[in-house]
């Protein structure tokens, strides 16, 4: 259900330590040589668009939600290659595996060092709409 990927869920929120991490790697310096495939949701993420608009911003924040988990699973199911007919030998399943899991990996990190701030961006145009709406009331 969409519900699960909706921005702010805390699985989704980036702790201090994960983005320190991220610094560490970094990422800024290389996350715009990895291809962004996410168009096949019909939402591409390879340029922000509006982020004064609440509604731009959850939708831009879901789909980051939906590309994690993807990725997440692709990168933790791919040892299952070793099931496939002729691949059971481990020079073949080893490094389709660890190939698999690094391709996988680095768009999981990607996403969520965007979303961390995309979400700061989400929440105070949240609370300026709520003063809005009180305001206005």
């Amino acid at each position: 259900p969409i519900k699960w990927y909706k921005p702010g869920r805390r699985i989704f929120s980036v702790s201090k330590k994960e983005k320190n991490f991220y610094n560490k790697i970094k990422i800024k310096s290389w996350k715009d040589k990895v291809p962004e495939l996410g168009f096949f949701t019909g939402f591409s993420k390879k340029k922000l668009g509006d982020t004064s608009s609440l509604p731009y911003l959850n939708r831009y924040l879901t789909e980051i939600n939906y590309g994690v988990v993807i990725h997440l699973i692709n990168a933790h199911t791919g040892f299952l290659v070793l099931f496939v007919p002729h691949c059971d030998a481990f020079y073949i399943w080893i490094p389709v595996t660890v190939v698999n899991y690094i391709l996988s990996m680095a768009p999981v990190f990607i996403l969520r060092y965007t979303s961390h701030m995309l979400l700061k961006i989400y929440k105070m145009k949240q609370k300026e709409e709520n003063k809005i709406k009180t305001a206005v009331n």
